[in-house]
């Protein structure tokens, strides 16, 4: 299967919890958590984010946190020296959901309309 193929059926089976996952993007950003939100897709278990298991059950064993820029820089998943050019690309969360995906292609991110 080809990357793009893989985050269409992602993009597929995110689409109906885009609300449940919007209205936690909205948390972060009203109560000043951060500035940054960033779901975390994975298929095994990790140490990174809070997991959202009973809010998202998603097809394909996905599992889903949410996490922030602030942890992803504190454990080091993305380097202090790249901090500023992550907020340039960082797309606004209120009309895109910034997913970090980690699959067999490796880990990206994929930033996904809201509506």
């Amino acid at each position: 299967m080809t990357k793009e193929r893989n985050y269409d059926k992602l993009e597929n089976a995110i689409k109906p919890f885009k609300p449940v996952l919007g209205k936690a993007v909205d948390t972060v950003l009203e109560q000043e958590i951060s500035k940054y939100p960033i779901f975390v897709l994975h298929k095994q278990e990790m140490e990174l984010g809070i997991p959202l298991k009973n809010e998202i059950n998603t097809p394909n064993d996905w599992l889903v946190n949410l996490s922030t820029l602030e942890e992803f820089s504190t454990k080091q998943v993305i380097e202090a020296s790249r901090i500023t050019r992550f907020t340039k690309v960082y797309k606004n969360p209120q009309e895109f959901l910034c997913l970090f995906v980690l699959d067999e292609f490796g880990a990206n991110f994929v930033f996904l309309p809201r509506s």
